[in-house]
């Protein structure tokens, strides 16, 4: 999918760990959908590719609460500074996240920021000994821009409704690693200010979300940062800048 990078729309980006698709399932789903118009291909490669996730193939790094954490302490580390923080969870396997990035910062930067800093983090608390650290996640990610108010609906319901399809709660809050969940007291939301998950900021401004689509672009792959506490080092704000 084409990605659309703007300051002025809300984004929908899901990103998973590397041996979340099987092989052998991905070309068996393509050879299924070869026939279809090119539209309608997408859209069913896209629902497909999301069951195959919810599947929970793979080693399933992220259902370790160390693993979780790290990934959810990095979505929130720069909120209300490099994007607003509208929604999230963090699967098993993969992470879907509703954000809109500001001051210039561009969706890529953003979320290659929280790919190269989790993989860090993760690769050393799964590393087996006398092993190489890991490849932790897939190189690309999805992404999809709000459309409308039904769209951020539809999207919002989405997330948090996730670890329920995937049977892994009954209700959306009671998974921990969720923007729907009320048991994480202290999360950072901005500057210092310490809330449950849903007093997070959920205000964000729909006027410029009917932009159409441009092409690819590539996700940055820089040097790995050491961490600060208790998030990723600020990269160059000129980073990815247009």
């Amino acid at each position: 999918m084409p990605h659309f990078d703007s300051n002025d729309v809300i984004q929908h980006v899901t990103f998973h760990l590397a041996d979340s698709l099987p092989k052998d399932a991905v070309q068996l789903l393509l050879e299924e959908i070869q026939d279809l118009d090119p539209e309608q291909q997408d859209i069913e490669k896209h629902h497909r590719l999301e069951a195959l996730i919810d599947a929970g193939h793979g080693a399933c790094w992220l259902r370790r609460p160390d693993c979780a954490q790290r990934v959810q302490d990095a979505l929130l580390h720069f909120d209300a500074e490099r994007y607003r923080m509208i929604a999230w969870v963090v699967m098993p396997n993969h992470v879907h996240a509703l954000f809109q990035t500001m001051n210039r910062w561009s969706m890529n930067s953003v979320v290659g920021s929280w790919k190269t800093f989790t993989a860090n983090a993760i690769g050393k608390l799964v590393r087996q000994p006398n092993e190489p650290v890991p490849h932790v996640w897939y190189p690309e990610f999805w992404d999809r821009y709000i459309r409308d108010e039904m769209h951020f609906a539809n999207a919002m319901a989405y997330i948090h409704n996730n670890p329920v399809k995937a049977g892994l709660v009954s209700q959306p809050e009671h998974w921990l690693w969720s923007s729907a969940s009320t048991g994480n007291a202290g999360l950072r939301t901005g500057k210092g200010l310490q809330t449950g998950n849903a007093g997070l900021r959920t205000r964000i401004s729909l006027e410029n979300a009917s932009a159409e689509p441009r092409g690819p672009s590539t996700e940055p792959r820089g040097p790995s940062t050491e961490p600060r506490d208790p998030g990723p080092e600020p990269r160059d704000p000129k980073e990815g800048q247009p």
